[in-house]
């Protein structure tokens, strides 16, 4: 019996790429975290963009010890997204094709996006709400890195559970933001 399937959806024999060091292995293994878009959309919503943050601290700490990059500062290039951003993106891309992910997205609008929105935190109440939405254009990459760590390591689990941690930076803000909506439902009232 023989299975026809679309082409788009098999990926080309010579871009799959399996050939990792041993210690490459440990690296992806010790990084491997497959996230559901839920999961992220939540815990960025709720910590104000703060997730964010520490997402791109930790795959410019993957791309570090990956690559023996020793030059690289995963702090330094969370922190300063709009200089790194695009580098990142593009990097994440790269390992997803080289795995056969058949998405592709463009590094730079969706840098621009991100930024973009971050930067409708300056508008005036209650418009800056928008800005937690930043997340939205860091899916595509998320999904690239979700699929790269699903074909290098599919013995790994995906983390739909919230950890002791990720629940009690929720809970502080989901308190802050309650706090905050009520705070622009009273408004500037006179005592």
């Amino acid at each position: 019996m023989e299975l026809n399937l679309p082409a788009e959806e098999l990926p080309p024999l010579s871009t799959v790429s399996t050939d990792y060091t041993p210690e490459q292995q440990e690296i992806i293994e010790e990084y491997h975290h497959v996230q559901p878009v839920w999961k992220f959309a939540l815990l960025s919503f709720f910590t104000f963009g703060l997730y964010e943050l520490y997402w791109f601290y930790k795959n410019w700490s993957f791309i570090k010890e990956f690559e023996e990059r020793d030059e690289i500062m995963p702090f330094w290039r969370g922190l300063f997204i709009l200089f790194f951003g695009q580098s990142l993106f593009r990097n994440v891309l790269k390992r997803a094709h080289q795995q056969g992910y058949s998405q592709s997205y463009s590094s730079g609008w969706l840098l621009a996006a991100f930024i973009f929105l971050t930067f409708l935190s300056r508008l005036p109440d209650p418009l800056w709400l928008i800005s937690l939405f930043s997340f939205i254009p860091l899916i595509p990459v998320l999904q690239a890195r979700n699929y790269f760590f699903s074909k290098t390591n599919p013995e790994g689990k995906v983390s739909s559970a919230f950890t002791g941690g990720e629940i009690v930076t929720m809970v502080i803000g989901l308190v802050v933001f309650v706090l905050m909506i009520i705070g622009l439902s009273i408004g500037d009232q006179p005592y």
